[in-house]
């Protein structure tokens, strides 16, 4: 069942920011795929030592997935209107910001830059759960919905 509305312009700007993940996502994935190592990244050698990986092989399938091809089967749904595409984009925008924080602590902190990249995709991924917060209880739980409301949520 699809979902005729119209769009808001935070629906907009959710879909770029999905766009640009599956970007980000594919792209820093195959380079993690190519060397392994991380030296290309220009990531420490000794990074995951406290890991139980010991390259960067898994990170960049995880890339490739969950923050390549997910993001892009979220704008397909979002941009035909499916149900499911909404609690898809919330739940992309927790694993983001859990995915950043995993990051940021295994490099030792952010060391006080607002400006790094690792916080603007926080900031992008609290945004993208801002815009759903008042409509979480109804992603959830979609049955609690009244059935002449059901399009306008």
């Amino acid at each position: 069942m699809m979902i005729n509305k119209k769009k808001t312009w935070s629906i907009y700007i959710l879909m770029v920011l999905l766009l640009l993940l599956g970007l980000g996502g594919i792209g820093g994935g195959i380079i993690m795929l190519m060397d392994p190592s991380g030296k290309v990244l220009g990531l420490p050698a000794g990074l995951l030592d406290d890991l139980f990986i010991s390259d960067f092989f898994w990170p960049g399938i995880f890339l490739i997935v969950m923050m390549g091809f997910t993001p892009y089967i979220l704008f397909y749904g979002i941009w035909k209107g499916y149900p499911w595409a909404r609690p898809g984009m919330l739940a992309q925008g927790a694993l983001l910001v859990g995915w950043i924080i995993f990051q940021i602590h295994l490099m030792g902190g952010s060391h006080g830059n607002p400006d790094s990249l690792s916080d603007l995709w926080v900031r992008a991924g609290r945004f993208g759960l801002a815009a759903l917060k008042p409509r979480i209880p109804f992603l959830i739980f979609p049955a609690t919905i009244p059935f002449h409301a059901r399009t306008f949520i």
